[in-house]
């Protein structure tokens, strides 16, 4: 008994666990000791060694604990009846050994309880059979076959039992909690052992939290947030990640019973990220899911519109005229539009007034906002937190009815304060000079500070002067980092909604609250390309820009399917008489390779890494200029080179040989 209790101390058992009914009640017991005995012989054992001799041959008994089922656990010692002390199976065997004889176990129960053609002294061999297995293969027994006799059970079914065994503790192990007994005593020690399931399914239902926001609007979408699932609160040891699908459903994964604890990793498309960890209890065998209500992103600094004089440039009307009760239809269109492709009908509209409103100072302005003290008709308002907001989308606003003395014809909108005058304080004519004053004075600073950069100029022109002397400090040429640095410090670091499609497809949607580090892009994405003295260029920039605005298509290469990079550049080049390869690796190996700073209107800039492929090469544009792009992106159109995007990924320019 000791030298079997050593081995089993030292054994490592490979495989998992098993499900055994354990003693309920002790009737004979005293104290700690059991009586056991062997209550019936169930069949024939042929003790076969690893060499394929046969050792012994005898009828096996039926051990019993109490009256409940044990298995022998030391097939070299003879038995008998009598009582014996149980001690826990974790005090002779590994946890490693005592899953791999409680899994064996639990296979064959199931195994016998699906062949009803098996009857219970066959079911006990079997079960007896997988123990001396398990045990002898960790204890060196050197019987890994001991077998029942064919007379028994036949090789086949006995074949099957014992490989599917095998196959069952490797499949499971983890997924049962498993436990034992051993008892001791005079003659053969026995053992009892039990493998309970102990998972249990989780899943991920997705929701919005605002569904009058989000159902029905292509700006916001369930699909690709990713869920991580964590063993601990802190989320530090993940079990498996979890990704949803357009309804907002995630699979199932398989996890022990007990506390998970769930936590979004990336948020979908119009979502803000929901920081929260939330706690999930699985009970053994069956699903349970996880609902979230995700926030959508919304605009809650709406729009204030002040009407004025067109004549006088003033909030003070003429005569008996009136600016209070002008009337504006804002149209809302849930996706992005621009005029040419706006739908037939808005998803929502809305009507209001201006109101009269008095400044700190007693100056009167009149205003209209999408607020129920303006409104005359129309839907109902988007709500948020208690707020009026605007969904991600594209909103219009034209004014629809004038207010008493004025007419409709020849109104305008103004957006200029350059002089740092109160808004709509100027006249249209004294705006536009003033306009063109001020840009004239920031492009004088900006060259007498050594900087020949126009979008230097254009950024000042929102910033005001202070931007362009930072710039003249951080290497005399415009960036996007640097227009968005200069508003972080200027701003505090404090962030505000902005969904103009090009904040959308540069960071999401969002700017700092100091005036707009997007301003060069908003303008330039207006500007007519140059006049190139080559006409050539200009006759590759001509046809180009019939396409900007349009969407990417990887493989497109013509009008009829839109572009990819190559297939942009291949045709442009074509309309203009110059033949190039179709792929930006071949385009690349045509040319003549220059350093960017050498590269001229009309040559090619090349890149690499921008996305996975064999090729060195994975994108080309157009260089217009001023370290300008023409490409197709998505959209097609122009981009800043100076960006760190494009800095980090730019291998040179290539010049078309002629």
């Amino acid at each position: 008994m000791n030298k079997l209790v050593k081995r089993l101390l030292t054994g490592t058992l490979a495989f998992a666990t098993i499900l055994t009914a354990l003693p309920v009640t002790a009737v004979h017991a005293s104290g700690n000791q059991y009586w056991t005995e062997s209550a019936e012989r169930v069949g024939y054992i042929e003790h076969v060694m690893n060499d394929g001799s046969i050792k012994s041959t005898f009828n096996e008994g039926h051990m019993k604990v109490e009256g409940e089922t044990a298995y022998c656990v030391d097939i070299n010692t003879s038995f008998k009846n009598g009582y014996k002390t149980r001690s826990d199976a974790s005090t002779r065997m590994s946890s490693d050994q005592i899953a791999d004889v409680a899994l064996s176990l639990e296979y064959v129960k199931q195994y016998t309880a699906s062949h009803t053609n098996l009857n219970y002294k066959q079911g006990y061999l079997l079960e007896q059979c997988v123990v001396w297995q398990r045990l002898s293969e960790q204890l060196g027994w050197q019987c890994d076959n001991v077998r029942a006799s064919y007379n028994e059970i036949s090789q086949a079914v006995q074949n099957e039992v014992y490989a599917g065994a095998k196959a069952f503790v490797k499949a499971n192990k983890g997924r049962y909690e498993c436990g034992g007994y051993i008892y001791t005593g005079e003659g053969q020690d026995i053992g009892q052992f039990w493998a309970k399931l102990n998972v249990g399914n989780a899943k991920v239902k997705k929701t919005s939290s605002n569904p009058t926001v989000t159902d029905g609007n292509a700006s916001y979408s369930f699909e690709g947030a990713t869920f991580g699932v964590y063993s601990d609160k802190g989320c530090n040891s993940q079990l498996a990640t979890l990704t949803a699908d357009g309804n907002g459903d995630t699979k199932e994964v398989e996890v022990k019973a007990g506390t998970v604890y769930i936590k979004e990793l990336s948020a979908p498309k119009g979502y803000k990220l929901d920081s929260t960890v939330h706690a999930l209890n699985v009970e053994v065998g069956k699903t349970v899911t996880l609902t979230v209500a995700d926030t959508p992103k919304v605009t809650e600094t709406l729009i204030d519109l002040f009407k004025i004089d067109m004549e006088t440039g003033k909030s003070t009307p003429q005569g008996t005229a009136s600016l209070e009760g002008a009337e504006f239809t804002w149209s809302y269109y849930d996706g992005y539009y621009n005029a040419d492709n706006l739908p037939a009908k808005a998803t929502r509209t809305w009507t209001t007034k201006t109101v009269a409103e008095k400044d700190s100072d007693g100056t009167i302005h009149y205003v209209s906002r999408l607020a129920d003290s303006y409104k005359v008709s129309g839907d109902s308002f988007y709500t948020q937190d208690g707020k009026n907001v605007l969904p991600l989308g594209t909103l219009t606003v034209t004014e629809t009815k004038a207010p008493n003395g004025y007419l409709l014809d020849g109104a305008y909108m103004q957006s200029s304060e350059s002089l740092g005058l109160p808004p709509n304080s100027l006249s249209t004519e004294e705006s536009i000079k003033q306009g063109c004053k001020y840009f004239a004075s920031l492009l004088s600073s900006c060259k007498a500070k050594g900087m020949n950069d126009i979008n230097v100029v254009i950024q000042s022109y929102n910033y005001g002067g202070g931007y362009a002397d930072y710039v003249a400090k951080n290497g005399k040429k415009h960036s996007f980092n640097l227009a968005e640095n200069f508003a972080k410090n200027k701003s505090g670091g404090t962030k505000v909604t902005y969904t103009n499609p090009i904040a959308v497809s540069k960071n999401g949607g969002w700017r700092y609250n100091y005036g707009n580090m997007f301003y060069v892009e908003l303008v330039n994405q207006y500007l007519n390309i140059k006049q190139f003295s080559n006409e050539t260029v200009q006759a590759v920039m001509n046809e180009a820009l019939k396409y900007q605005g349009w969407k990417y298509v990887y493989g497109g290469s013509n009008p009829n399917t839109s572009f990819d990079c190559s297939g942009l550049t291949q045709w442009c080049y074509g309309k203009a008489g110059i033949s190039l390869p179709r792929t930006a690796q071949a385009q690349y190996d045509a040319t003549q390779h220059i350093p960017l700073s050498q590269a001229q209107a009309g040559d090619l800039v090349f890149f690499h890494s921008t996305y996975n492929t064999s090729d060195y090469v994975t994108h080309v544009g157009i260089y217009v200029g001023n370290n300008q792009m023409y490409h197709a992106g998505n959209p097609i159109g122009y981009t800043d080179l100076t960006s760190a995007y494009w800095q980090q990924h730019i291998i040179c320019a290539g010049r078309i040989k002629q």
